[in-house]
């Protein structure tokens, strides 16, 4: 058997240039199908069934003799994979500024008969750092709270010192009956003592 002839180096030369735009041109072909936006455009010959493929970017199309078509490579959406664990309770946050003074509570139920013996009544308290505490303030015998309050004390150089979530109307003394003073529930949000004034303006019902 013959060994088949055995290629120059001109001949090998050709070969690889000619390889070597083959794969440029195939590269070139890649970057540009699907285009930018995923989609894949082609041509559909109707007459022996061939189908192939056209970059839209550099200009090429179909003929009469063809269908368009374009198709995507991105799959149809999935169901939604089962809910995940709930996770841990996260840290507590850090407590909110205080607020300011609230106001005065509302006034008593209105009576025909009248008020008379008015007066305003505080008692001051001291708040402990960071932890809540407690106050009321009693009206004199034979009067009732028509509203009350709060303010801070004398501490100097704090800003909004305390938040306040109670400030109502109280029974104190018990052998009176109805209310009879003010209440207070007030948590101190600084790293001192803080005192605190609750107050009551009291009268008395003809």
């Amino acid at each position: 058997m013959k060994a088949p002839p055995r290629m120059g180096a001109s001949g090998r030369a050709v070969a690889i240039g000619a390889a070597a735009i083959v794969l440029a041109v195939a590269g070139a072909a890649w970057a540009t199908v699907p285009d930018s936006a995923g989609v894949i455009h082609g041509c559909y010959q109707k007459n022996d069934g061939r189908l192939r493929v056209v970059d839209t970017a550099s200009g090429q199309g179909c003929n009469q003799s063809e269908v368009p078509l374009q198709w995507s490579q991105t799959g149809p959406e999935g169901p939604p994979g089962p809910q995940g664990q709930q996770g841990p309770v996260g840290p507590s946050g850090p407590a909110g500024p205080a607020g300011g003074p609230g106001p005065a509570g509302p006034p008593g139920p209105a009576s025909s008969a009248g008020l008379s013996g008015w007066v305003l009544v505080s008692n001051s308290i001291q708040a402990p750092p960071n932890a809540f505490t407690v106050g009321t303030v009693v009206c004199p015998t034979g009067t009732v709270p028509l509203g009350g309050g709060y303010d801070s004390g004398t501490t100097p150089g704090v800003d909004q010192p305390f938040v306040v979530t109670e400030s109502r109307p109280v029974m104190v003394d018990p052998q009176r009956g109805g209310f009879n003073g003010w209440f207070l529930t007030a948590k101190n949000v600084t790293d001192v003592y803080l005192d605190i004034r609750v107050w009551a303006t009291c009268a008395a019902t003809r």
